[in-house]
């Protein structure tokens, strides 16, 4: 890679004038200027969270043709697909970040490393590439350079920092996917190590991890899901398809506090309803589960249930792996191979929709049991939401918080004593 520095040594690069204010860990640092960089300098961030299971579709779907980060002159192949996994991302937010340039000229300056790697303004600079090609004039986008190497361990934590930092508080960070921001943690987290859940806590301005750890659960999960269904692991676009964030947040919801011993077999029942319910139509597949979780799985038909629904569970499991042994890769490759493995022959369909009839009566069933213990679920929530505030979440409270805080405080410790009168004479 060639160095922008040199570029504006050699005065092929030069400062707009403008500075940008940026906190980076370890760097006294903190004005840094900004300058107006040819396109053709700038190649993509491949570690950019936004597009993050965009690229894993791309690399499973694509064994062979390897994404090698390169400037257009070297392969444009690289930055014009990546072009496409940010434009896709969001392409009605594309559509006007390309607007407000073409109107208002770019605002708000970028970041890149000084091999020419975009760390911030990926949208920008997607939105100026395309601009450049309608227009055939050259394009540039006006940046800060910073002298990190992402392929050292340091710089790569101190660039990760930055860029979450930069994200909060802006329309970037809003717009993005649930499940890419899950996977985006997960892989930081969990696979890089790059942050401990603490340091990428306080990195996106929280005071504790508890978020965070919640993300990393939730990746975990919908892996665990992936697995059940016979695809590869790390096929994270999947999860997209198959619109899992709302229900995966149900389940985990759920599963979080589920203290049984049979919490494998609850896990891969419900499993078995997501994948059954999304084969067969889909629907508000989230409200499906918790009402599954509420009339049935909190409540005293939980284990008749999951006798009876074992057979049907097994021939969706079943069927799914066979679907999968019809791919070269022995994996579940799309969401259209989830119908079509459970509705493949009628034997399939008959287990499928006994599986979803007998979850239907057992709701109904279960439903009088929910209503009766409803108020008793309702304290364990209670409790359960308590145990997750920490003591710095108090601690960064300002004053005029603390005193409204003190008095919902007071409110509860009645609200505790009533309830406790109540029990004393039953």
């Amino acid at each position: 890679m060639s160095s922008l520095s040199n570029f504006v040594a050699q005065g092929k690069i030069a400062p707009t004038g403008a500075v940008k204010k940026l906190t980076i860990d370890g760097l006294e640092k903190e004005q840094f200027r900004v300058y107006r960089i040819p396109l053709e300098y700038l190649y993509y961030n491949d570690q950019n969270g936004r597009i993050n299971t965009a690229y894993k579709r791309y690399r499973i779907k694509h064994p062979n043709r390897e994404l090698n980060p390169a400037v257009d002159s070297v392969d444009e192949f690289y930055n014009n697909k990546f072009e496409e996994f940010i434009e896709n991302s969001n392409p009605g937010a594309m559509k006007a970040t390309k607007n407000s340039i073409k109107k208002k000229s770019q605002q708000e300056p970028g970041v890149v490393l000084d091999d020419g790697r975009v760390i911030d303004g990926n949208r920008r600079y997607t939105a100026l590439r395309m601009i450049q090609k309608e227009t055939g004039k050259p394009g540039y986008i006006d940046a800060v350079i910073l002298n990190l190497n992402i392929g050292i361990e340091v710089d790569a934590k101190r660039i990760k920092k930055l860029e979450l930092d930069l994200q909060m508080g802006r329309e970037e960070r809003v717009d993005y996917d649930p499940i890419d921001r899950v996977f985006e943690v997960y892989d930081d987290v969990v696979v890089r190590g790059l942050l401990t859940p603490q340091e990428y806590a306080e990195s996106i301005g929280k005071g504790n991890a508890s978020s965070v750890n919640k993300d990393i659960s939730e990746a975990k999960l919908i892996i665990s899901y992936l697995d059940f269904i016979h695809a590869r692991k790390d096929a994270f676009y999947l999860a997209k398809d198959l619109k899992l964030d709302g229900p995966m947040h149900e389940i985990l919801t759920f599963m979080r506090k589920y203290k049984g011993d049979d919490k494998d077999a609850v896990r891969d029942t419900l499993f078995a309803a997501l994948a059954n319910s999304y084969a067969n139509g889909g629907g508000d597949v989230s409200r499906e589960l918790r009402s599954l979780i509420r009339n049935v799985l909190t409540t005293s038909v939980r284990h008749d249930f999951l006798d009876k629904s074992e057979d049907n569970v097994d021939d969706i499991f079943t069927a799914l792996e066979i679907q999968a042994k019809k791919n070269k890769s022995k994996a579940i490759e799309s969401a259209e191979e989830v119908t079509e493995a459970l509705t493949a022959n009628s034997q399939v369909v008959k287990s499928s929709d006994e599986f979803k009839r007998f979850s239907n009566l057992m709701v109904r069933r279960g439903g009088r049991d929910a209503d009766r213990v409803a108020s008793l679920n309702t304290i364990k929530d209670c409790v359960d939401s308590l145990k997750e505030i920490s003591d710095s979440d108090i601690q960064n409270l300002t004053t005029d918080e603390w005193m409204d805080a003190k008095e919902a405080i007071d409110n509860l410790a009645v609200t505790v004593q009533h309830l406790q009168g109540i029990q004393r004479n039953v």
